[in-house]
């Protein structure tokens, strides 16, 4: 089974615990971090907020430019 943000389970390791003298091994149910998985997140967070910000910087310039024109031509009260 295949759980989000993790990959397949490994093995149990062995592991030494030294004060007991004695070789346990870890829980099968233990699961592997995948590092990449931060890094797609936050790049899909990052191309959206990229997108959002030039979306309103179009708005922006819209507005700015035609307020400029009305402006220059006198049509001010018309805008």
């Amino acid at each position: 089974m295949h759980l989000r943000g993790f990959a397949y389970p490994t093995a149990p390791r062995p592991t030494w615990d030294a004060q007991a003298s004695t070789v346990t091994l870890a829980s099968s149910r233990r699961r592997r971090w995948v590092p990449w998985r931060g890094t797609v997140k936050g790049l899909l967070v990052l191309a959206a907020l990229v997108a959002i910000c030039l979306i309103l910087l179009g708005v922006t310039g819209d507005f700015l430019v035609d307020w400029l024109w009305f402006s220059a031509l006198g049509y001010l009260p018309v805008f």
